[in-house]
């Protein structure tokens, strides 16, 4: 786990559980926390928020990608997201 992430998000004032594994791909992590939400940042050394995503319940995996799309497995669906190439 980049345990520097929840140093991170704990400073920007985001007060969440991280209880999966961060997903590291393309330049961004990928946290999805205990309470339904998947923040996606910018990787580098200081905090740069791109999304929030709210699927409104508690995720039991972590995310997984697979192309352009994001899977997240919550309480009783998969979620899959669609991810944005950077032009």
């Amino acid at each position: 786990m980049l345990r520097t992430v929840g140093i991170v998000l704990a400073a920007a004032g985001i007060l969440a559980v991280d209880v999966n594994e961060d997903l590291l791909a393309a330049g961004k992590v990928c946290v999805a926390t205990e309470d339904g939400d998947v923040y996606v940042l910018k990787a580098g050394t200081t905090y740069e928020l791109l999304a929030k995503n709210m699927i409104g319940a508690a995720i039991l995996a972590t995310p997984a990608l697979t192309d352009d799309v994001l899977f997240v497995l919550g309480a009783k669906h998969l979620f899959a997201m669609g991810v944005t190439p950077n032009n």
